[in-house]
């Protein structure tokens, strides 16, 4: 008995209910039909009389040979099931420890499924969850204006401010010589040192890390001791819109453990969504778990230095740090996650791991990210502490959401607006998804201080020439002068910012930044001339969008290549989903 098989028969025993036939897709009507012309094939070899033979096809209705109409409201899709049962001729070579080791897994995640629900007390409960009430703490209104405004702006400059004026990047260290904004930003800090130590004026305490004197620390410890760095933004929908976090140099931290953390990627998310259009009366919601990293407990405690002038003066009233305070350092005694920590990341996954398993929830094998339930009908793709759900029915929503809320402060969007990053505009009538990321490019290209040119610009790049008529094609070269590491740190700049943004909405600057990217350690006037028209494409087309349509979920690929379309006669390669 396969794991699938399990789960449906887990489904009968516990709620009674019965798998119902899908519709038939193309694929299952051709198996059908070849199936009846094998009867009618071996009826003719035995010389039946016509009518005879008529009688019998009108009249056979087993279920061997009954095809059931398509359903024409519905999608037609190959279920799990029916991949799973079709017969496979490829013959795989595996070795006796390898069969083995296969048979432990399947004998272990059956009775893995077993023992979740002979321990599972929960019951569904008699309540409906309604959409279209306010969400708590006032989410509704803030998350409105997260989408609209500010949230793509948070997504990429995190670590800085940006003037309005000039569009430079303003760091904390920046905003502390300004006097317009040194006092507003040492009061965010304090608040935030506060909250991560142990509490200062109303700001709650979590017991991240003790401020500590140097001699407090191990002496074998002491070469392990890592610096912080304070990374500001600004949220206008909370109710303390200028944001500050303190991170911990993840790169000095001599953590000898696991640190790696499973995460669903794009691709994952995007045929998540293709799933939720593809599955009658599934929806998609998101929810999103507060102070993932800050709530978890270590196995061993980190240390870090902060220099004393860069605290806050409340804070050293507070804690009186003058007393602790050696060669103008402040030492810190981290016991909980942080951001920064290259095990925080891991070790808060581990424990919402164990905390969803006990829920009857559990992650596909061969798919970082994507978890599943052992008979609800849930999927969802969990990327750090965000989780993007498909969902059919109220009831099994909530109960995720329930599993969640006994150890985390959870919110929620019940309409799934947005997710990762990118907005996401539902019609499940049509069954389309439009997916976009607003102000994104504008942001940036106000970072860059690059101005919309005067005639558009609808070509990312400048093809590479043709000879016509000619017998040899010959390579391009580029001989144009090189430019200096500050202009190439610009380029570099650029591919940063537009990497994901291409990935995630707009695959016409994929063929562009790849040819970019590969020539940006060698920067050329050229090349900064190709980046110069790459920008005036993004002025021109700022709203790149998807859209996803319901499909039958069978996956097609696509690939293609070109020839001498880079320089030094290179070529490109691409393909997709």
């Amino acid at each position: 008995m396969d794991e699938i098989t399990a789960i449906e028969l887990l489904r009968q025993v516990v709620l009674g209910e019965t798998s119902e036939p899908l519709p038939l897709n193309s694929l299952q009507k051709r198996k059908a039909a070849q199936e009846i012309a094998t009867k009618v094939t071996t009826h003719e070899q035995t010389s039946p009389p016509a009518e005879e033979l008529a009688s019998t096809l009108q009249t056979d209705n087993s279920p061997a040979n009954k095809v059931e109409p398509a359903d024409n409201d519905g999608p037609a899709f190959i279920s799990q099931e029916e991949e799973d049962n079709e017969p496979d001729t490829h013959q795989a070579r595996r070795s006796k420890r390898v069969q083995s080791r296969l048979l432990t897994q399947e004998r272990d995640g059956l009775h893995h499924i077993a023992n979740l629900m002979a321990c599972d007390t929960t019951t569904i409960p008699n309540l409906t969850i309604h959409t279209q009430r306010k969400l708590s703490r006032g989410l509704a209104q803030a998350n409105e204006n997260l989408q609209a405004n500010e949230w793509a702006h948070e997504t990429f400059f995190a670590g800085a401010i940006i003037d309005d004026e000039t569009g430079k990047s303003l760091e904390y260290r920046d905003l502390m010589k300004s006097d317009k904004h040194s006092k507003l930003w040492a009061i965010s800090l304090a608040n935030k040192i506060g909250h991560l130590a142990q509490g200062i004026h109303e700001i709650k305490d979590t017991n991240t890390f003790f401020l500590i004197r140097k001699s407090e620390i191990p002496t074998n410890r002491r070469k392990d001791v890592t610096y912080g760095r304070i990374v500001v933004t600004y949220r206008p929908q909370k109710s303390e819109p200028n944001r500050t976090r303190l991170t911990v140099g993840g790169d000095r931290v001599n953590y000898p453990f696991e640190t790696s953390t499973p995460t669903a990627d794009l691709p994952t998310i995007k045929m998540l969504w293709n799933s939720v259009l593809s599955t009658p009366k599934a929806k998609f919601l998101s929810m999103d778990v507060a102070n993932f990293y800050l709530g978890t407990p270590m196995e061993r405690p980190e240390f870090m230095r902060l220099p004393i002038k860069v605290i806050p003066q409340e804070i050293i009233d507070r804690y009186k740090l003058d007393s602790i305070v050696e060669d103008g350092w402040v030492f810190v005694r981290i016991e909980k996650g942080m951001y920064g920590l290259p095990q925080a990341g891991f070790l808060a996954n581990k424990l919402l791991s164990k905390r969803l398993v006990a829920g009857g929830y559990y992650q596909c094998q061969f798919t970082p990210g994507l978890w599943r339930h052992v008979w609800r009908p849930i999927t969802f793709a969990l990327v750090v502490d965000d989780f993007g759900i498909k969902v059919t029915g109220d009831t099994h929503a909530n109960h995720l959401l329930k599993t969640l809320e006994k150890d985390y402060d959870v919110t929620v969007d019940w309409k799934g607006h947005l997710f990762v990053g990118i907005k996401l505009e539902w019609d499940y009538e049509k069954r389309t998804l439009d997916t976009h990321v607003p102000g994104y490019v504008k942001n940036a290209l106000h970072k860059y201080q690059h101005k919309s040119p005067a005639k558009p610009q609808h070509a990312p790049a400048t093809a590479a020439p043709i000879a016509y008529g000619a017998k040899i094609q010959k390579a391009t070269k580029d001989t144009s002068p090189l430019i200096s590491a500050e202009r190439i740190k610009k380029i570099q700049e650029v591919i940063g910012t537009f990497a994901w943004y291409s990935r995630a909405v707009d695959p016409t600057m994929a063929a562009t930044m790849s040819s970019i990217a590969a020539r940006q350690s060698r920067g050329t006037e050229k090349l900064e001339e190709e980046v110069a028209q790459f920008l005036d494409y993004c002025a021109t087309h700022p709203n790149a969008g998807v859209r996803f349509v319901a499909s039958d979920m069978l996956l097609a690929l696509h690939s293609n290549a070109s020839y001498l379309s880079e320089p030094e006669g290179k070529r490109q390669a691409a393909g997709h989903l």
